[in-house]
């Protein structure tokens, strides 16, 4: 870095002597993460590199560079050999013996690190060897020794910053927020205000990049991101080659700021330059525990990352907690609890790590153990808000708002200024539905950190919905509202709140907390920025105990009464359990909810289920969770969603759901599920499995279809299996049809030939056969074998009755076409009705009977078609046009019956509400069609007299003459002769 740089950038970044506050302004770094609203963190602390820029000597030794070069790209054996070479032929060579130290330390070997050091010849005059030293200790958390050895640097030279930085790091440690406030002050106040532009040039990258972290714990991250480390970058980039603790650290300011994507690619260049930097991997994987955005593989990617690191560093205090920190999110408290065990083995003083352990302690209500950690954290850091912090982030996770809360307000409590618990306090406060409290601390937060994206968001949120939504109080709910939508929402919504409210509690035999406080979004990104404060949350309702969201159609393609239910079902099984219900369970329930009470919202999930676990991806109950926590494929929460829900329907349908009851208890009580399950059923876990599969089968046989198998490794199963038994024909069709399923075109007939030969008129080896024939577009000859299918009774019934349906379309005989589909429709009811489908087996039907004028089995496909299908629009709407159509009474009211369903489907159609208040009026369905009217009113194009006249009717037909009256009379005040007014006034008695 040139002087003059030097200089520009001292008088550009003058603030940093000004005060030790960020500046509000947006650095250009950050500016364009918050200007896309959504953007999308991890939360880090800087840990020890081993990866810093060696100071090179104008004289160095030959092989000197060759070293250095290995240390930078991870060859740490190779540097080992070549520093201590240089170190054998000059005892001398403090740089050989730093060298030889941190290629030492980057694998673990700590001890031998400090021996080279020590033993040193230059050990007691040497400030770059005290300082590595301390560095050591200070990463494996002997504080004292850490910073006896600090201070002993700075005695030798008192502008050394990384000395000076990290002894500040360990006065924090310690509780002496006041001391190390003073010490990196003095690193930004005292050595970089007095550098000349000599020295600054004289500097290495990496003491740049020390002071930047200086700026970072006095909470200047604008300084550091757009002074310090640009000189950094510019000091490295001189040399031709990449700071490595400069890429880490400056992604770790974007892990900060919910900044993802930035801080990945920070990471992703300092592992670019050295692939065994163990560091930066754990870094990378944190980011991706993290951040949702990457998807369903997102696990996986991180424990490779600390899978590398550990290969590298066995020892890595930081790896062994984000590997904690994958199992406390799978609810593993056990698991968790050992690798946060060894972290804290190796850097005792971490109170990140001693902070998670003893949130596995809470969460297991393990209380002994809690106070152990708690009176460690206090003994080592009387203001230790670090530590209770720590706590109320993990325990969040694990939907535990109001105990975070709690343990943020105790953390402040310790330190009033430790700012970053503002931010986790004032959500969780927000998620309690205390909003007064809660927007004090994310004010607090955005004054102290206005570079938290999460923040910005949420106080961008509460601004919209300050602007955008109206309060709306009614009986034990509080309700925001679009005002847009407000009307719709107060007349739907608010009804089936209250009867989700009467309903749960009795089912559940619970009393709630009123208020229940509800939120709804009409636009998607507002609703994700509630609930995780980023974009692109993938899902249309979420529930933090008395505080649901929701979004309507708007946002998302729904049925919002279903949604709705589901998360109110939420609500009833975290407050049973004070929010210790595991997530298998409470999502479960929610789905079996859903239509316990409302029979047409009945999930259906037979095809997509039935795949799931004919492909072997459903997992034990012990391992549940997993699937929500750490889906492997993409459908994998979906999937454990709807067996969570197969879960409670086993435990009802063979018990009773009295031993629901009795397992919320369980978890009620801090009970694990293994205990719980041999409790309530006399049963391990593994029994339990073994019924729960057998109840599985038997119901995928029922369902009728043979599912899709989707498992590539199968097929390698099969095969093994058939080199020891060529000749077992049910191996032979299992891997038949999973070729078939897989796409293998080539192998499914050489594998159905081998069966045909051992046996000819094997059913099913026809159908699969005759199913590839078909997709390979040779209808005629796949028509033979799918015909010897079904006369030889294959189990592929509807796959095979469909595919002879469609050839016998194709071929023009419509009469032999619908011959086939209503077999198959038979066959398996839901498989013929797949929403995804632009045109299912049923609307062809119906289609076909339309044209051929049979309007008894249109109406009868239309119907079951519905009933399966409890969010597909296409048959409501079409069955509510015919009976519309038909008139009549009876007809009507059947109208009326599925118009009302289409209400929760689609309710911003004006033109639906006002065909349901004319058959509600019309066919007696009198309290439909008072709510539609008074709802009608709110829209200007409604005709009042119209509305008026209808609601006057409708009251009377209740029997309520006061209200048929009182609309009367507004009839009369706009036509003052209007004789059916005149004549309800009459009958009112008026």
């Amino acid at each position: 870095m040139t002087g003059s740089r030097f200089m520009r950038e001292r008088r550009q970044g003058s603030s940093l002597k000004q005060e030790n506050k960020p500046v509000q302004i947006l650095p250009g770094n950050l500016i364009d993460s918050l200007r896309v609203f959504l953007a999308v963190l991890v939360l880090a602390v800087p840990v020890l590199s081993a990866q810093e820029e060696e100071p090179a000597g104008a004289d160095e030794p030959i092989g000197a560079e060759d070293a250095r070069a290995k240390l930078r790209r991870g060859d740490y054996e190779g540097a080992r050999e070549d520093f201590a070479a240089l170190l054998k032929a000059d005892p001398d060579d403090s740089v050989a013996a730093l060298g030889l130290a941190r290629a030492s330390a980057a694998t673990g070997g700590w001890e031998k690190a400090l021996t080279v050091l020590q033993g040193a010849s230059k050990w007691e005059s040497s400030t770059a060897l005290q300082t590595e030293a301390g560095k050591i200790h200070l990463q494996t958390g002997k504080l004292e020794q850490a910073e006896a050895l600090f201070r002993k640097a700075i005695e030798l030279d008192g502008d050394n910053v990384t000395a000076l930085n990290r002894l500040g790091e360990v006065l924090s440690l310690r509780g002496l927020g006041k001391q190390a406030e003073k010490t990196w002050n003095e690193v930004i106040d005292r050595v970089y205000q007095g550098l000349t532009a000599d020295e600054a040039e004289a500097l290495e990258a990496d003491e740049f990049v020390e002071m930047g972290l200086s700026l970072i714990h006095l909470n200047r991250f604008k300084d550091a991101d757009t002074v310090m480390f640009p000189q950094a970058e510019e000091q490295a980039e001189e040399l031709g080659r990449k700071c490595q603790l400069l890429l880490l650290e400056w992604g770790r300011i974007y892990q900060d700021k919910y900044n993802y994507p930035d801080a990945r690619k920070s990471f992703r260049e300092a592992l670019e330059a050295n692939p065994y930097f163990a560091d930066a991997m754990v870094a990378m994987a944190e980011n991706y525990l993290e951040d949702f955005t990457v998807g369903t593989g997102r696990f996986d990617l991180a424990e490779k990352q600390l899978e590398k690191a550990l290969e590298v560093n066995p020892d890595h205090p930081g790896a062994h907690a984000a590997l904690g920190s994958l199992w406390l999110s799978d609810g593993n408290l056990s698991r968790a609890r050992k690798s946060f065990e060894k972290s804290l083995e190796v850097n005792p003083a971490n109170l990140q790590s001693r902070g998670l352990l003893a949130a596995c302690a809470f969460l297991a209500s393990d209380g002994e153990s809690f106070k152990e950690q708690e009176a460690a954290a206090l003994k080592q850091n009387s203001e230790c808000a670090e530590f209770y912090h720590t706590i109320s982030q993990a325990i969040e996770r694990r939907f535990r708002y109001k105990d975070a809360a709690l343990m943020s307000e105790k953390a402040l409590a310790l330190n009033p200024d430790y700012w970053p618990a503002f931010h986790t306090l004032g959500i969780n406060l927000l998620r309690m539905g205390r909003e007064e409290k809660a927007r004090f601390y994310l004010d607090k937060s955005y004054k102290e950190d206005p570079f938290n994206i999460y923040v910005f968001n949420t106080r961008k949120l509460l601004k919209h919905m300050d602007k955008g939504h109206r309060v709306f109080k009614q009986g034990n709910f509080i309700l925001k509202l679009p005002k847009a939508d407000y009307e719709i929402l107060k007349t739907y919504l608010v009804p089936l709140l209250e009867e989700a409210y009467e309903k749960l509690q009795k089912h559940y035999r619970v009393e709630l907390e009123p208020p229940v406080y509800i939120e709804v979004f009409s636009d998607h990104k507002w609703f994700s920025a509630r609930i995780v404060g980023l974009g692109g949350f993938p899902a249309t309702g979420a529930c933090f105990g008395n505080l649901v969201a929701l979004t309507t159609p708007k946002a998302l393609p729904q049925n919002w009464g279903v949604v709705a239910w589901h998360e109110f079902a939420h609500v009833i099984t975290l407050h049973s359990t004070h929010h210790r219900v595991p997530r298998w369970l409470t999502e479960g329930l929610s789905v079996f909810e859903e239509g316990r009470d409302h029979p047409s919202w009945t999930r259906r999930f037979e095809v997509e289920l039935g795949s799931a676990y004919a492909s072997g991806r459903l997992l034990t109950l012990a391992e549940l969770d997993f699937g929500f926590s750490k889906p492997k494929y993409p459908m994998q929460v979906l999937m454990s969603y709807y067996q969570g829900c197969m879960v409670v329907r086993y435990i009802t349908e063979r018990w009773s759901f009295e031993k629901i009851l009795e397992v919320l208890a369980g978890y009620r009580d801090s009970k694990g599920t293994r205990e719980i399950f041999r409790e309530v059923f006399d049963l391990g876990l593994d029994e339990f499995d073994k019924g729960f599969f057998k109840y599985l089968d038997d119901w995928v046989v029922a369902n009728g279809l043979v599912p899709a198998v989707m498992d590539e490794d199968l097929a390698d199963e099969l095969q093994l299996d058939l080199e020891d038994d060529p000749d077992n024909i049910d191996k032979l069709l299992k891997l038949a049809w999973v070729y078939y399923c897989g796409g293998v075109e080539v192998d499914v007939p050489l594998t159905v030939g081998k069966i045909l030969k051992l046996e000819p008129d094997n059913a099913d080896a026809h159908a699969i056969l005759g199913l590839q024939k078909l997709r390979d577009g040779r209808s005629t000859a796949a028509e033979k074998d799918l015909l010897k299918a079904l006369e030889a009774k294959t189990r592929y019934g509807f796959r095979v009755n469909e595919a002879l349906g469609n050839i016998s379309m194709k071929n023009g005989d419509k009469e032999k076409a619908i011959e086939f589909l209503e077999r198959a429709r038979v066959v398996s009811p839901r498989a013929g009705a797949l929403q995804g489908r632009r045109v299912n087996l049923y609307s062809r039907l119906a289609s076909w009977y339309r044209e051929s004028g049979d309007e008894e089995k249109m109406i009868e496909r239309l119907e079951q078609w519905r009933k399966i299908s409890p969010e597909d629009l296409r048959p409501r709407l079409e069955l509510g046009k015919f009976y519309l159509g038909a008139g009549g009474q009876e007809s009507t009211a059947k109208a009326v019956a599925v118009l009302d369903e289409v209400i929760f489907i689609n309710p911003f159609d004006l033109k639906l509400h006002k065909e349901l208040a004319r058959a509600a009026s019309s066919s007696g369905a009198h309290a439909i069609a008072i709510r539609e009217y008074k709802l009608l009113l709110s829209y200007p194009e409604t005709n009042p007299r119209t509305a008026y006249l209808a609601l006057a009717k409708a009251y009377l037909g209740l029997g309520d003459k006061k209200e048929a009256g009182s609309f009367a009379r507004k009839v009369l005040e706009i036509d003052s002769e209007n004789a059916e007014a005149e004549k309800i006034l009459e009958q009112a008695g008026e």
